[in-house]
């Protein structure tokens, strides 16, 4: 990604997009990009500039520069992640503007994603490691309790035995393990891992956005536990891929042995 096309949305989280990919910065390096009060605060708005925009069909999100993904939440301010109502709400809450996000979402991980930097991969469909990251969760170390809904995404990506093992341990894990664990999807060289991320991106992003707008939906609708709203409107997806013009273009473009133009309609 060109650093020139981000914005800032808010503090600590930029934004920009190059050609169908949208992406999303934790931009806090002098902390290792920590999650702060502010960041949690401007993450709907952040994700919201990335879902209104037509021209993203896959958003990334990763750590500036080189040394972390999110080296967990910024401790020096931990007391204020609790000290009103409305402060829980946003920690208790701080990956649901990208858990709701209807566009493929991969996690670009590298160095160091702990605590709440592995949380906040948890809502992402992928998740690539260069070979260099480290993973875990030390909140047993320090004292902090973790959010309900966190730990349910956890065991639901990574098993209870392995939710365990990273919880209580709060060891330090490196990507193949990581991996093993059902935290990551592929680990590859540090030196490839954004030409990778990308590679994969602009795959995604050349298949139909209906089909996988349907798809991921019933993904999270089994993962956050089958609710009726959700299913309906997983059928509902599923109807209109029936009935698009993509599912048309290709059939078409099968039969023309050609590459399919898809529009999202």
């Amino acid at each position: 990604m060109d650093d020139s096309l981000l914005t800032q949305s808010a503090a600590g989280l930029l934004v920009g997009r190059e050609g169908p990919i949208g992406w999303l910065v934790f931009d806090n390096p002098e902390r290792h990009n920590a999650l702060t009060p502010e960041m949690m605060a401007g993450m709907d708005a952040a994700v919201g500039v990335l879902a209104s925009d037509a021209a993203v069909r896959v958003v990334v999100m990763r750590g500036a520069g080189t040394k972390a993904f999110m080296a967990g939440g910024d401790l020096k301010r931990s007391s204020e992640w609790h000290d009103t109502e409305g402060s829980r709400a946003a920690s208790e809450n701080f990956t649901r503007a990208l858990g709701l996000l209807d566009k493929p979402l991969i996690a670009m991980i590298h160095g160091w994603c702990l605590g709440a930097g592995l949380l906040m991969t948890l809502p992402a469909d992928l998740r690539i490691a260069s070979d260099e990251a480290q993973i875990g969760i030390p909140a047993a170390k320090v004292g902090i309790g973790l959010p309900y809904e966190e730990v349910k995404k956890l065991i639901l990506i990574a098993g209870a035995a392995n939710a365990a093992e990273l919880i209580l341990t709060g060891a330090r894990y490196c990507a193949a393990d990581a991996q093993r664990l059902g935290l990551v999807n592929r680990v590859v060289p540090k030196a490839d891992l954004e030409s990778r991320v990308s590679q994969l991106a602009l795959e995604i992003a050349q298949n139909a956005p209906l089909t996988i707008r349907a798809a991921k939906n019933t993904i999270r609708s089994v993962i956050l536990g089958d609710e009726a709203e959700i299913r309906a409107l997983s059928q509902e997806l599923i109807d209109a891929c029936f009935k698009s013009s993509d599912l048309a273009e290709g059939l078409t473009a099968f039969a023309e042995k050609r590459a399919p133009r898809f529009t999202g309609r």
